[in-house]
């Protein structure tokens, strides 16, 4: 995110903004910024003089500080999608003025700021486009596109809090009303700016609709404000934080009588398992996010190790996130059988390295062979041989995005960290500039890999939903390991995701755009 970008503006004029002074203006409210795209850079800059002269503040380069948007001969859904873009990256929530040029040489003609009439508005589409484009949006997160910055986060945010404390509250049935309404709004490709938008949009009840409602009016939400402070759910995230700590375990602790991490510790009552003391003794660490440099060091140097194999990073990385809170590495071989024995010899030489502070093995339980061997259970988890891991990791440079890898050297970086990994097998990682990160394995055969990576690449809603469709709109059962058509009573094969989604009559998604 630009560092100049913050969303907390608030557009001129909307309750609660705040005029920041800029010296040397005229117009102290109005900040310009004057679109290039047929205009020129001569003329722009020609524009942009005058407006300067007359008193308008004018920004060289779109920021959060930018109140209008003045363009020329643009169409105005080109000038739309370019400002959806820009903004989706500064975050903001509340977009500027979109304003043919017309209105700035009206007020520089008249030596004032003039009143913005519907004639000078460059108008996103019609209520009838709108109308017309919400009602096409599918009910199944797994036909929708999902991008990593959508354009409603304001009220995804405010959606998925009342999610949480419905499910502190053990209300699992409003907790997952809230999720595919978030889900859903997450999805949509304009931002949300009055209740109209939402005629037809799916999964939106009559609850969700009133919580984004009063978003609207009043920017805030009182049962929102009310969830975000009661003190059971801030509790209840601060013990969840704790890696091995799920729901059910930090209920009980607040039930309790305990309120923070060191009573925890500290209660004789408290019994933690493996996990959840490796997830205290290293916790700092763990509470520190995972970037897209580390994540891609650590697979860079376990594919070293098992050069013959096949390895993905998979969840929220494959999704296009740049941060993660763990790494989930997919192993499987082009051999069907030459997986079996590759995680237990990895791991061995990791611990020969002094590479793995913790590890909790599982071996494969899959047995599934035939229709009558299918879990017909609601759980999404699957029985693949895998293992949860705290790796020891050298630290690398940080990144915000992609884009930055040629700045910090990313390349550089993992080759030198697979050189340690690869050259040095007996030699302990040196004790300073190092960190625990949790590294999950999952190793599958060949014949099941398209299914364990559309699997664990997620979202949970979109795996949700794309189960569900299965179930619900083609007869079939998807999971982890296989596709099963129940009504020719057979396993139909896939090499690819690609395959799969052939398979369900469904487009194919790409990663990025599963970010339901």
């Amino acid at each position: 995110m630009d560092p100049a970008c913050s969303p907390k503006r608030r557009r001129v004029g909307d309750p609660g903004a705040v005029c920041v002074e800029r010296p040397g203006t005229k117009f102290p409210e109005v900040m310009l910024f004057v679109r290039e795209s047929k205009m020129g850079s001569s003329r722009r800059a020609m524009i942009s003089a005058l407006a300067r002269d007359k008193g308008f503040g004018v920004a060289d380069s779109f920021s959060t500080s930018v109140t209008h948007v003045v363009a020329e001969r643009n169409q105005p859904k080109d000038v739309w999608s370019w400002l959806k873009n820009v903004s989706a990256k500064c975050g903001l929530e509340v977009l500027p003025e979109v304003l043919d040029i017309s209105w700035l040489t009206d007020c520089m003609e008249s030596g004032c700021r003039l009143p913005v009439e519907d004639r000078h508005r460059l108008k996103e589409e019609s209520e009838e486009e709108v109308c017309t484009r919400s009602s096409s949006i599918p009910i199944y997160a797994c036909q929708r596109k999902t991008p990593v910055n959508h354009l409603n986060r304001h009220f995804t945010d405010a959606l998925e809090d009342l999610a949480e404390g419905a499910a502190f509250s053990e209300s699992n049935g409003r907790a997952l009303a809230f999720r595919r309404a978030a889900s859903v709004l997450k999805s949509l490709p304009f931002r949300v700016a009055r209740m109209e938008q939402l005629q037809g949009v799916p999964c939106l009840g009559k609850h969700s609709l009133g919580i984004i409602q009063e978003l609207l009016d009043l920017g805030v939400c009182k049962e929102v404000e009310k969830i975000r402070s009661i003190e059971m759910n801030r509790v209840m995230k601060v013990f969840m934080s704790v890696w091995g700590v799920g729901l059910k375990t930090a209920a009980r602790w607040y039930r309790d009588g305990l309120r923070s991490l060191s009573e925890v510790r500290a209660s004789p009552s408290v019994k933690l398992t493996r996990m959840q003391q490796a997830g205290f003794e290293y916790h700092t660490d763990l509470a520190r996010p995972v970037s897209h440099v580390e994540a891609d060091t650590i697979a860079g140097a376990i594919r070293a190790l098992v050069p013959n194999s096949f390895i993905a990073i998979t969840g929220g990385f494959r999704r296009g996130k740049d941060v993660g809170h763990d790494v989930d590495l997919l192993l499987t071989h082009p051999d069907e059988g030459g997986e079996v024995g590759l995680l237990c010899k990895l791991l061995q030489y990791l611990d020969e390295q002094g590479c793995v502070m913790f590890q909790d093995y599982r071996d494969n339980t899959y047995k599934g062979t035939n229709a009558a061997g299918l879990n017909e259970s609601k759980s999404t988890m699957d029985h693949f041989e895998r293992c949860f891991t705290i790796l020891r990791l050298p630290l690398c440079p940080r990144v915000t995005s992609r884009e930055d890898d040629k700045v910090t050297g990313r390349h550089e970086v993992n080759e030198a960290a697979t050189s340690h990994y690869t050259t040095h097998p007996k030699k302990k990682i040196p004790e300073t500039r190092e960190r625990a990160v949790r590294v999950d394995f999952v190793v599958c055969p060949s014949s099941q890999y398209a299914f364990a990576l559309l699997g664990w690449t997620g979202s949970q809603q979109f795996e949700r939903d794309l189960r569900r469709y299965a179930s619900q709109e083609k007869a079939m059962s998807l999971s982890s390991h296989h596709l099963f058509d129940k009504q020719q009573n057979t396993f139909l094969r896939a090499n690819t995701e690609e395959e799969i989604f052939a398979h369900l009559g469904l487009p194919y998604l790409e990663p990025s755009f599963r970010n339901a």
